[in-house]
């Protein structure tokens, strides 16, 4: 027998035919013809904590009462394959207690089981329950409703079987045994058989799906899921880009438009470039927010084309006056909103963002008011420019920050305005009746930074309120009384510029000592560096004293400048015992400047002394022997010197003598 068994295992008896003819394994009887097989021991399934929970909840709604399954026996056959019901069947229909879900069961399109179930059962429970009924074990069967399969761990209710008929498929689990292979569980109902030692696994090829084993497994479903895979591919949605092109765009604009991107090729393909960028990164998303990106595009070009509708010579105005302004006091060149010649991706959240930007998205009063006072508008172009600038000298994440407040500022004043649009004519009316005419920012400004501006503001203010009308209380009544909410909204947007202005100015100077003490740290720490490569270098006996070398290095220069002195000091003294010595003595300094005597120069005067010494010495060995003078050495004689000399002679002898 052990040269039956095959390369690939032991031998197996499914490896012979019943004609002793090796070949391949015999296909399986029809499930009508096989023997029953008893059911195996049951196993309890695996359940997680919100199983065991949900299941415990089911049967606290169920009731205490027993959860059961009732079965027909299985149907009589007729010839034809008609099903006829059991004749005890209406019986169990008057019962009263019978569950509420009735389940028919289908093998191949036949109703092999009617059962009656209650939906809070699971599935591996009704599988027990078929099994004794079909003689096939819980492990083999597999239930599918509506073309999905029913989880063991779920109940009936979960899974939507809660009351009524239904048609459950049953397909009973299938496997393949190849030769001399172990089964293998099939994937998607496939027998799978290697193809190799080294090939991965492959269905064989009694495994192909024909047309009735879709019915077998789907029933009447299957025709609408073989319906879905033959009506070809899913188109997706049409882009509201597609047949959008620069060249189409182009055409659509202003003739003025055309013609100055013509003249200027540069132009037109640093536009044509962006405008497919965008368009590509457009096609990223989702269909609802390009169209609104479309809608956005559509209704910008409408507009510019109705700016230059209105004035055809707008680009002449502009030109005509960027030549006479240019070179005078003031002359600016400010970057057009239509001529936007930013290259590459935004790198800040302040990139692409001017002040024609948002002067062109505040409230049309403002604007109005803002052309009729072009002083304001400069020094609101100028806050606004300085602002930007300040703000990209710190963090991306801060210049987000800002740009954010920004936007929901702008926001809230046109919200403002939009609410009271003659929110301004109430103000001047209110100032020019009630309030005094004095400019409250120039008030509030000058008032943060000179004394003399604050006394005169407040002079002026004490006269006018002498000069002031008063108003009895019947008179504001009839007036409408002085508008609180809205009269100092214009001295208050004033004083907060004030502020904010001053806060920038102190922040500059802040930043400005800052980098002042930044660099004279750096200063200190290179220096310290320094005294400690001396140390190091020239006196390595001597200890740096609290990890502070410049400081020990100043105290031994201060010995050594003491040091100096002294022999400076030793110098004077010498130089004057020797000829000649005025010229030296004139040259050595004070006690006051021979602190700042430098090194050098004392050895230079120490070696002009030397110099005197060695020159009076040799003077003194050329001498003759007669004109040599007895001069006093030290304030004493010759005569007293040999005095002395006997004396000591005398003394000497006298102290031998006594000894012996």
């Amino acid at each position: 027998m052990a040269s039956l068994g095959s390369r690939r295992g032991p031998f197996k008896p499914g490896d012979l035919r019943p004609d002793g003819v090796r070949g391949p394994p015999m296909c399986l009887p029809p499930m009508a013809q096989r023997a029953p097989q008893a059911p195996g021991e049951w196993k309890p399934k695996r359940r997680d904590k919100a199983h065991e929970e949900r299941l415990v909840l089911e049967t606290a709604i169920e009731g205490p009462e027993k959860r059961s399954v009732r079965a027909v026996s299985p149907p009589r056959r007729a010839s034809g394959g008609v099903t006829i019901p059991r004749a005890d069947a209406d019986a169990d229909e008057q019962q009263p207690d019978r569950p509420s879900l009735a389940l028919r069961l289908l093998r191949k399109g036949v109703v092999v089981a009617e059962v009656r179930a209650e939906p809070a059962m699971t599935v591996q429970e009704l599988k027990e329950s078929l099994a004794e009924i079909l003689g096939t074990a819980a492990e083999d069967q597999r239930l599918f409703w509506r073309l999905r399969s029913l989880p063991d761990y779920s109940s009936l209710r979960a899974c939507g079987l809660s009351s009524g008929e239904h048609e459950l498929t049953l397909i009973p689990e299938l496997s393949h045994r190849a030769t001399g292979v172990a089964p293998i569980c099939a994937r998607r109902g496939m027998n799978m058989v290697p193809s190799g030692p080294s090939l991965p696994w492959k269905p064989s090829k009694y495994s192909m799906i024909r047309h009735e084993d879709g019915f077998t497994c789907h029933g009447s479903g299957f025709a609408q899921l073989l319906t879905a895979f033959t009506d070809g591919p899913v188109v997706d949605p049409k882009s509201p880009w597609d047949g959008v092109t620069s060249e189409s765009l182009f055409k659509r604009l202003h003739p003025v438009v055309q013609q100055m991107m013509t003249s200027t090729p540069s132009m037109k393909k640093e536009w044509e470039k962006t405008m497919s960028t965008a368009m590509l990164e457009s096609k990223k998303k989702p269909v609802p927010e390009q169209q609104e990106l479309r809608n956005t595009l559509e209704d910008n070009l409408k507009q510019m084309n109705a700016i230059y509708e209105n004035h055809p010579n707008i680009l002449d105005e502009f030109h005509s006056a960027l030549r006479n302004g240019r070179g005078g006091p003031g002359a600016r060149l400010q970057q057009s909103a239509f001529l936007d010649t930013a290259k590459g991706d935004a790198k800040d959240p302040w990139d692409g963002v001017n002040t024609e930007n948002l002067f062109k998205r505040l409230h049309p009063v403002v604007r109005d008011m803002m052309e009729k006072m072009p002083g304001m508008k400069k020094e609101w172009e100028k806050t606004v420019n300085t602002a930007m600038i300040q703000s990209k000298k710190k963090p991306a994440s801060e210049q987000q920050e800002m740009r954010d407040t920004m936007e929901q500022n702008l926001k809230q004043l046109n919200a403002m305005y939009e609410a009271n649009p003659r929110l301004l004519e109430d103000v001047h009316r209110l100032s020019a009746e009630q309030f005094w005419p004095i400019n409250w920012g120039q008030y509030l400004h000058w008032g943060l930074t000179r004394r003399r501006w604050r006394w005169l503001s407040l002079s002026a203010h004490r006269e006018h309120r002498e000069r002031a009308p008063r108003f009895t209380p019947r008179q504001l009544r009839r007036r409408g009384g002085p508008d609180w909410e809205n009269g100092f909204s214009d001295a208050l947007r004033h004083f907060e510029e004030a502020v904010t202005l001053w806060r920038r100015r102190e922040e500059a100077t802040c930043e400005e000592k800052t980098a002042g003490r930044n660099l004279n740290q750096r200063t200190v720490a290179s220096c310290d560096f320094a005294a400690e490569d001396c140390l190091k270098a020239h006196f390595p006996d001597r200890e740096i004293e609290s990890d502070n070398a410049l400081r020990t290095l100043i105290k031994v220069a201060k010995s050594q400048r003491e040091e100096l002195a002294e022999v400076l000091e030793l110098v004077r003294q010498h130089a004057e015992r020797f000829e000649g010595h005025s010229q030296l003595t004139a040259q050595l300094p004070d006690s006051s400047l021979a602190r700042k005597k430098s090194g050098a120069d004392v050895v230079a005067l120490l070696a002009e002394l030397l110099d005197v010494a060695s020159r009076s010495l040799s003077k003194t060995r050329k001498a003759p022997e007669g004109e040599r003078r007895e001069e006093p050495r030290n304030g004493r004689g010759r005569e007293i010197r040999l005095e002395r000399r006997d004396a000591r002679k005398a003394g000497q002898s006298g102290s031998f003598s006594s000894v012996f």
